[in-house]
């Protein structure tokens, strides 16, 4: 697998927790009239994110999400976003919600805190299986992060989207419990 750096693993908590929020909000958003726009983003990778210079963390490129409409519903079977970050379930073209794109920041911080890719191989093929059926080490048995951060990691990573954190700000939280145990202040 190729080697990137890693992140401090406070800087990777914070900037993932950051991306939680942001998501949070943009899948609680609504009509005027109160009923929920079931928006997914589909596309959370590093290519999305940006850091400024001041330290804002920014999620870009809501261009394929999805809006649970029945004017704009994405046909079943039909697959966007990059391969190396879908959730199982997405990667698989079946329907999905705001818990594919917490996998996808589960993949983020595992490779934030690894300093790897979560998913390699030589063909589209492999790589789709691979995404299929995920088989990632927790980061502290490869020597990064805690068992307590393990929990939240493979808690965001479950294969199955009923086994995940069901919101993104319920990650976030428990991102913000784990920060203020390692960097309190």
């Amino acid at each position: 697998m190729k080697r990137t750096e890693t992140f401090a693993v406070e800087l990777a908590v914070h900037v993932v927790r950051e991306l939680a929020n942001a998501l949070d909000y943009a899948h609680s958003l609504t009509r005027l009239e109160g009923e929920p726009l079931g928006l997914v983003h589909r596309d959370i990778s590093p290519s999305n994110v940006l850091l400024s210079f001041e330290g804002d963390v920014k999620l870009l490129d809501f261009g394929i999400a999805r809006v649970a409409t029945k004017l704009r519903a994405t046909e079943i079977g039909v697959i966007k976003g990059k391969f190396a970050y879908m959730a199982p379930e997405q990667a698989a073209g079946e329907p999905i919600d705001r818990r594919a794109d917490i996998y996808a920041l589960g993949i983020l911080l595992w490779q934030l805190l690894v300093g790897k890719q979560a998913f390699e191989a030589e063909s589209d093929a492999a790589l789709m299986y691979q995404v299929l059926h995920p088989a990632l080490e927790r980061p502290s048995v490869l020597g990064f992060g805690t068992p307590a951060l393990d929990a939240i990691v493979m808690r965001a990573l479950a294969p199955k989207a009923r086994d995940r954190y069901p919101t993104a700000g319920e990650l976030a939280t428990d991102l913000s419990a784990y920060l203020a145990t390692i960097a309190p202040g």
